[in-house]
């Protein structure tokens, strides 16, 4: 009597997928000021996942004051408070880039109110 155990399954046929990721952190960034960026290389896919929080003094300002570039081009807009009671953070926004060879970053959209700080989590996966 013996104990037969069976093989695991077929082998997994999915490549892993190549992601890299960065922080930045900008204190009152101006208008087109870079939180953090990632490079890319041209003619890839990649996946852009961002996670962004204001802290310190927000003003008017602060309200929807973020977006993510590719090359130059905005991809998407963040939404952002502007509630002075207590940091904000964003909820987590999941975009697509055909990278160009240029970086995929998180910028201001306008200047910032000068004692307002920016964070940013930027993850980019590359996807085809």
């Amino acid at each position: 009597m013996g104990i037969s155990i069976a093989p695991p399954g077929p082998e997994d046929t999915i490549a892993p997928q190549k992601s890299r990721s960065a922080i930045g952190s900008q204190t009152g960034p101006g208008a087109g000021g870079v939180i953090v960026n990632i490079s890319t290389i041209a003619g890839l896919v990649y996946r852009v996942d961002v996670l962004v929080q204001l802290t310190g003094t927000l003003t008017a300002a602060e309200l929807n004051n973020v977006k993510v570039v590719n090359g130059g081009t905005s991809i998407a807009l963040i939404p952002t408070d502007n509630a002075v009671a207590a940091a904000q953070e964003s909820p987590a926004v999941t975009c697509f880039a055909i990278g160009d060879g240029n970086p995929i970053s998180v910028q201001a959209i306008a200047a910032a109110g000068v004692a307002a700080v920016y964070s940013a989590a930027l993850i980019v996966t590359q996807i085809g």
